[in-house]
């Protein structure tokens, strides 16, 4: 029962099912894993048991591998409870990250990807998918000088699902032709404080009559307003 569910929540994403695994988790290449989120307790019975995807990488990459969680709405103890090296990137689901991350993620890949030829790295957020994708895709530009961001977003897509939807949100895909235009003409895009004058949405949505609009402003590990 456990692992029909599991199949039902991964839909049309590509699932390693080998040497008595099962797990939403698929090589991008040979050194970049994307995966869902490891996971304990009910929420095991249809996402990746923590317990298993610990069990694979120690088999499989013992020593040798970092996981990059971009989860924000599902922290967890890292250090403790993943047994390789782990690092948290935080961003919201069906969002793009502050752009500063984009860069930071893609040098401490490549950093320790370079360290050894024997490691590898995982990526996961909350599927697997949209915000994992994002930054596999961005990582791939970075890595592959040749590559374009369409031509890396059609490789996740391709290697991470059954269907190629692996990275759909119009934001994320705005964010990685952003840091592909960045490394292919070498500019940066620094940090400078700018003042919101208004927002303004048009036209209004067209929702049942009691709704209320919410705002929120995040900065990379709080909510400022």
């Amino acid at each position: 029962m456990a692992n029909v569910l599991r199949e039902a929540v991964s839909k049309a994403k590509r699932r390693y099912q080998q040497y008595g695994f099962d797990l939403d988790l698929s090589y991008i290449t040979p050194r970049i894993i994307a995966m869902g989120f490891p996971s304990e307790k009910f929420e095991a019975a249809y996402r990746n048991p923590l317990v298993d995807v610990l069990q694979f990488f120690e088999t499989f990459h013992k020593g040798h591998y970092k996981v990059y969680n971009f989860c924000r709405e599902k922290p967890y103890d890292g250090e403790h409870k993943i047994k390789g090296e782990y690092e948290y990137f935080p961003f919201d689901d069906h969002n793009a990250p502050e752009y500063q991350i984009i860069p930071q993620l893609c040098k401490d890949v490549d950093d320790y990807l370079k360290a050894d030829e024997r490691n590898v790295i995982a990526l996961h957020c909350k599927a697997g998918k949209g915000r994992t994708g994002l930054m596999s895709a961005c990582f791939l530009v970075y890595m592959l000088d040749s590559l374009n961001a369409h031509e890396a977003i059609d490789f996740y897509g391709t290697t991470r699902t059954f269907n190629k939807k692996g990275v759909t949100i119009p934001s994320q895909l705005k964010y990685i032709n952003y840091w592909s235009a960045a490394l292919k003409y070498r500019f940066n895009i620094g940090e400078r404080t700018v003042k919101m004058v208004k927002i303004e949405m048009t036209p209004t949505p067209r929702i049942a009559h009691n709704f209320k609009i919410f705002l929120s402003l995040h900065s990379t590990f709080s909510v400022l307003i």
